[in-house]
């Protein structure tokens, strides 16, 4: 039996995609609810955020928004939540609160209680990668796989905390674990992991290495975009370099010498650069758009040092749509081994303490949180999606308690909000 093609070009990248459903002047909320019909209607989603192939098939289910979504070794890691609709009941509403930032005081109704940017659910193959109390992130901006599919990588933002937590989840043995703090700028750039699972490049303008066994870090200065190139061999990156404005040049470099060779140079400012195992280039690039700048990500033609967008920068509804977060499907792992790193690059290396992520019922994010859940499930009282949502609700209900173990039983609430017992709970 032959095997069957490996895919490439558009059919084995994937990518998040984003569209800015900005309203005009004049627009009320009801109004701008309407015009959306047709940019759902082509989307095929209500979901401000969602995964796709290169060819714009739509990966993410229908009733899910996702903020990230990478394959690697036969396995699809995503980080996301449930439409806005399953919480309001109002096709369109991801894109209100996105977009309409006072529709919670005009229609205070219907959206006053909406589910916003504040939980992320990570998930391996469609279930939840941790037990459900230890799945739930806060805004998990960004978050990627290993090249062997063991291991998974989250950067989270909290409300009224500057940086960015970086997790380290063993999916495996299904735990994880703070490894440092980070800047939120590195949400910006990429996150790649070496093929021994222990290095991070991650970030863009200048890009962080970061040792995920050792809470160690440092800056790669004038790099302004990296990702490991495992298949080229264990310390060997794709790299971009040049001032900010562009252009850029592509290189292959070793990490254990420094030395590489040149690849391309494309006319365009870089903040992502990813290749495959079949010396494929793709990249993030700063494109024309919404207010000046909309994130595109481009397939790089390195013989001809031309790029162009994956998917239109444009719905044909004229709606504005950016995507990111691009990664190459690879059906099979790269070969393990150790990454070694040149010597400057070792001494470089800085000590960072880990996160302190102590919850109790005075912490601020707790009150948050506890704030926002009390005011989804109100909002339950009124969904036609209480259905669909009661396992998130349990799950949801379940990580309060761990956290705070004083307050009162919200799963009992849950149960009385949907009118019968929550499964697995008594």
């Amino acid at each position: 039996m032959t095997a069957p093609a490996a895919r490439t070009g558009p059919d084995a990248l994937t990518l998040v995609e984003r569209s800015w459903a900005a309203s005009t002047p004049g627009d009320t909320v009801a109004s701008y609810l309407d015009a959306l019909g047709a940019l759902v209607e082509e989307r095929g989603t209500p979901a401000a955020a969602v995964a796709r192939d290169g060819n714009g098939t739509l990966l993410t289910p229908v009733e899910r928004a996702d903020s990230a979504w990478h394959s690697a070794a036969g396995r699809t890691l995503s980080c996301g939540r449930p439409i806005g609709e399953l919480w309001t009941g109002v096709s369109g509403s991801d894109y209100l609160t996105e977009h309409w930032v006072t529709a919670t005081v005009e229609d205070p109704l219907r959206f006053g209680d909406s589910e916003t940017a504040s939980t992320r659910w990570l998930r391996v193959d469609g279930e939840l990668a941790l037990p459900e109390d230890r799945s739930l992130f806060w805004d998990a901006s960004h978050a990627t796989l290993s090249p062997d599919g063991s291991l998974a990588v989250v950067l989270e933002f909290r409300p009224g905390r500057p940086d960015l937590t970086l997790w380290r989840v063993d999916l495996g043995g299904r735990v994880r674990r703070p490894v440092l703090d980070l800047p939120v700028s590195v949400a910006f750039g990429g996150l790649s992991v070496s093929a021994d699972n222990r290095w991070l490049l991650a970030g863009c303008r200048d890009v962080r290495l970061v040792d995920l066994d050792g809470h160690r870090e440092t800056v790669l200065h004038g790099i302004t975009a990296a990702s490991w190139a495992p298949w080229e061999g264990p310390s060997r990156a794709v790299v971009a370099t040049g001032p900010l404005e562009g252009p850029t040049h592509v290189d292959m470099i070793d990490l254990s010498t420094l030395r590489g060779s040149r690849i391309c140079t494309i006319d365009t400012r870089l903040d992502s650069v990813i290749v495959s195992s079949r010396g494929e280039l793709a990249g993030v690039a700063a494109t024309p758009g919404l207010d000046g700048w909309l994130p595109q990500v481009l397939l790089i033609d390195p013989r001809a040092g031309v790029c162009e967008p994956v998917l239109p920068p444009r719905w044909e509804c004229g709606t504005f749509r950016s995507t990111d977060r691009p990664s190459w499907t690879e059906p099979e792992p790269p070969e393990p081994a150790q990454v070694v790193l040149e010597p400057g690059i070792t001494a470089s290396l800085r000590p960072s303490a880990p996160p302190l992520r102590r919850l109790d019922p005075d912490d601020g994010d707790l009150a948050e949180y506890a704030r926002r859940y009390s005011r989804r499930l109100a909002c339950l009282r009124q969904s036609s999606g209480s259905t669909a949502l009661r396992a998130e609700l349990d799950a949801l209900a379940a990580w309060r308690e761990l956290h705070d173990p004083s307050a009162p039983s919200l799963l009992r609430r849950v149960a009385a909000l949907l009118d019968g017992p929550v499964p697995g709970h008594r």
